[in-house]
């Protein structure tokens, strides 16, 4: 946990921390030990153990550091989704949760998932939570079972949203069970969107021009249509240009 805080602060932060730390832990120590002569022994040691606290603190500034080094790294390195498919599943995890550190959210890694999924990233923006599962990247297409599991996992955490990130594709039947569900279903045409996105470092809120997004569907760049029934009805929505071969749809606000 300290790691991941260092990892996410200025490299510079971890040395006036420490010296907090050690000046702080250096005074308590003597005052609370210093007047009892009966363990007088121990109280010499305020220093040490201050140090010792110290110590740790840099070192796990360093180590959050080399962290934060090893996502960039990681994260540029990449050319297209055939290498991302050379990726361990573990830099797999890493890869998007960069992408979406870039896009402005807080990103804390699991470190549950595994090859096999589940959990991998919990992001957060604001009070909004998002529950995130990158699926084993060599498999071509996800089935409907692990994307029903992973909904009912959203719903299990209260989260707000569930992502769900493959470098292949999706079956038609996983793609119908997301459709209308706080469930989105990234791709590989879809992930590299993400990854583009991200590298110009404009999150959300900070961009002026929304972005176009791809449908969930079928990956093709949407349009803005007019609503004429619904709720909805005199507004407008993202849809897909291939209508009605395929009915892919998202709301006006969604950019990614």
């Amino acid at each position: 946990m300290m790691v991941d805080i260092f990892a996410d602060l200025p490299w510079w932060v971890c040395f006036p921390v420490a010296l907090v730390a050690y000046v702080g832990i250096s005074l308590v120590w003597t005052k609370l030990l210093g007047g009892n002569k009966m363990i007088v022994g121990v109280a010499g040691y305020g220093k040490v153990v201050a140090g010792f606290f110290a110590s740790l603190i840099l070192a796990a500034g360093g180590f959050g550091q080399f962290v934060k080094f090893r996502r960039r790294k990681i994260y540029e390195q990449q050319t297209g989704i055939d290498s991302i498919t050379k990726l361990s599943w573990r830099e797999f995890e890493t890869l998007v949760g960069e992408a979406y550190r870039r896009k402005g959210y807080e990103v804390r890694e699991t470190g549950g998932g595994g090859a096999d999924g589940g959990i991998d990233l919990i992001l957060q923006r604001g009070s909004e939570k998002t529950v995130v599962q990158c699926k084993q990247w060599r498999v071509y297409k996800v089935g409907v079972k692990p994307v029903r599991e992973l909904f009912g996992v959203m719903t299990a955490e209260q989260a707000a949203h569930a992502i769900f990130v493959t470098s292949g594709r999706y079956t038609e039947e996983a793609e119908r069970f997301a459709t209308g569900k706080p469930l989105e279903l990234i791709d590989r045409e879809s992930l590299l969107q993400l990854m583009a996105v991200a590298k110009t470092g404009t999150t959300s809120a900070e961009s002026k021009t929304p972005t176009t997004p791809v449908c969930p569907r079928c990956a093709t760049p949407m349009v803005r249509r007019p609503a004429r029934r619904g709720d909805n009805a005199g507004g407008q929505f993202w849809g897909c240009p291939n209508f009605p071969k395929c009915t892919g749809i998202r709301q006006l606000d969604e950019q990614t």
